[in-house]
């Protein structure tokens, strides 16, 4: 605190919702004894609250209700459409290479929209006997600033401001894929991938990324 005031106390608030609903497409393009291109085309549609408002503890020590910053807010009320391309093939017995590229483009917003998106991935799979599989990949990332302004939002945090979002970041992953049969009807998918940055430029003032962990079920009907 400023000028040698006591701590004026603390406050936690959270926000929850359904954020989006997308619905798409897989497209096969081509495909050879070694190699599938495939295609994506979907629609994602921000359905959950874009003004949700939290209870905060100013700096007069009062508590107040404000409209949280941007980041915490369920959705933005845009509609997306999200392009994707992607390659497999196979280089021999064990080894997988892939790589692919998504666009992702906001269609419609109501006064402020997260920026588009840019992704990029590419990855090596070594087969280690016919139920494990491990990976390595790489993926490369750019976000733009939010587009548009909500003037309710004045909380005075970096968040608040629509400059400090978007950006670049890079990821190393290291994963492993476990194919088993515990479920009726065909093989059931197992993966784990763990992430780490090794190059954020974010916009603005924000906080760093660190670890990200995925983990999936995939089931073929």
């Amino acid at each position: 605190p400023m000028m040698n005031r006591n701590l004026l106390g603390s406050f936690s608030t959270s926000s929850s919702a359904i954020s989006d609903i997308a619905l798409g497409a897989i497209i096969k393009l081509k495909e050879t004894d070694t190699s599938r291109w495939i295609g994506e085309v979907t629609f994602q549609e921000s359905v959950g609250n874009n003004d949700q408002i939290g209870t905060v503890l100013s700096p007069m020590n009062m508590e107040m209700s404000v409209i949280l910053p941007y980041g915490m807010q369920p959705s933005d009320h845009a509609s997306r459409l999200r392009l994707g391309v992607t390659n497999v093939t196979k280089l021999n017995q064990r080894y997988v290479w892939g790589s692919q590229v998504r666009r992702q483009f906001t269609i419609s917003d109501d006064n402020w929209a997260f920026g588009d998106r840019t992704e990029l991935n590419s990855w090596v799979q070594y087969e280690l006997n016919q139920f494990v599989a491990w990976s390595l990949r790489l993926k490369i990332t750019h976000q733009g600033k939010i587009v548009g302004k909500n003037s309710m939002i004045i909380a005075p945090v970096q968040a608040a401001n629509p400059e400090n979002y978007g950006g670049n970041e890079a990821y190393f992953g290291l994963g492993v894929n476990v194919v088993m049969d515990i479920f009726p009807g065909n093989i059931d998918r197992f993966g784990l991938e763990i992430m780490r940055p090794f190059m954020l430029e974010k916009n603005g003032l924000q906080m760093d990324s660190d670890y990200k962990i995925n983990f999936g079920y995939q089931k073929s009907l």
